[in-house]
């Protein structure tokens, strides 16, 4: 999973830097080894899905805030 992150991170550093200072970050929810947290930043709300296992991160995802 570490890898497939740095492969993608040229691409998606600049989007998560245009969305500016990070404002807060409050956990919505738990469940099935997944968290949901909703990100604000300055210039953009956001939610981001983390998924663990083994005590390790497994999934990352974010999106625009519904």
């Amino acid at each position: 999973p570490a890898a497939k992150v740095r492969e993608q991170e040229a691409t998606v550093a600049p989007i998560i830097e245009g969305f500016g200072a990070l404002v807060s970050v409050d956990l919505k929810t738990s469940q099935n080894r997944n968290d949901v947290y909703s990100v604000t930043f300055a210039n953009a709300a956001t939610q981001w899905v983390i998924g663990f296992q083994d005590g390790k991160v497994a999934a990352l995802l974010f999106r625009p805030a519904q």
